[in-house]
């Protein structure tokens, strides 16, 4: 004998406010309590922690010591600039078109002049645009790995 198991109804119409609640719980309450004791590290700390991080490179101003490393036109740094900004939505992150834009930049000089022209034109900072995609919901950004990845490039660039 086979017996049908049915979940009572009451729990089928509970359950998207028990797991919004959940989640909310979560990310606004544990999470920032866990960061606080030590116990769980942010996605900023954890990539600091995985790669070491040319900071000079994302810098806006670095690229102003070191023009002549300059290898990409103003028009190359805007299109390079609005592709970076259209590659996050709020479903998807291009990771493959952010990646392209990186490999077109030559020299640390060259990550910096696109980081000041993307700072001029969005009135955002290309690095921390990089980890949070410009939202304010947990999913957005780059995850670990690629932020990890570009850094990677970024370090083994030519000054």
């Amino acid at each position: 004998m086979k017996q049908d198991f049915k979940i009572p109804s009451i729990v089928k119409e509970n359950i998207l406010p028990t797991v919004l609640i959940g989640g909310a719980t979560y990310f606004f309450v544990i999470k920032p309590l866990l960061v606080s004791l030590g116990l769980m590290k942010t996605k900023q700390q954890q990539i600091n922690q995985d790669a070491s991080i040319t900071v000079n490179a994302y810098d806006p101003k670095y690229y102003l010591s070191n023009r002549s490393r300059v290898t990409i036109s103003i028009a190359q740094a805007e299109s390079l600039a609005d592709s970076i900004h259209n590659a996050f939505s709020f479903f998807y992150d291009d990771y493959s078109s952010i990646l392209s834009v990186f490999k077109q930049c030559s020299t640390k000089a060259d990550i910096s002049y696109l980081a000041a022209t993307f700072q001029n034109k969005y009135n955002l900072d290309l690095y921390a645009f990089l980890q949070d995609g410009g939202g304010v919901l947990p999913w957005t950004g780059l995850s670990t790995d690629h932020l990890t990845q570009l850094n990677t490039y970024v370090n083994n660039l030519p000054s």
